[in-house]
């Protein structure tokens, strides 16, 4: 909500203390999503460094935890990143790789829906 009213320090405060008491329960999806807030609070400050390390610890966790729409997400917002650094040969890789997540994560989806 914070993020969304445009004010960073609150959202940065707040997922902070949700992500350390996800860490203190072990939380995994809650530690994944805690830091890819706090990369979405960077990328806001225009700090495409700080959000792209961000994501990068919320990936390793999604990936763990074979959470697809994470991923899918995380790779969208790397790719904003990216491009906002003019990386834009690995902002097209990240869009692509955002584009695989999504088509799998929709054939995944779509598989439960028909069993």
């Amino acid at each position: 909500a914070y993020a969304r009213l445009k004010r960073p320090d609150s959202a940065q405060y707040f997922a902070r203390r949700s992500l350390a008491l996800a860490q203190q329960l072990n939380v995994n999806w809650l530690i994944a999503l805690n830091q890819f807030y706090l990369g979405i609070v960077e990328q806001f400050r225009n700090n495409p460094t700080g959000a792209l390390a961000a994501y990068e610890r919320s990936m390793a966790l999604a990936r763990s935890e074979k959470n697809v729409a994470m991923l899918r997400e995380l790779a969208r917002h790397s790719a904003s990143s990216y491009a906002s650094m003019g990386r834009h040969q690995q902002a097209y890789e990240a869009v692509l790789q955002a584009l695989a997540y999504a088509d799998q994560f929709y054939s995944s989806e779509h598989t439960k829906s028909i069993r």
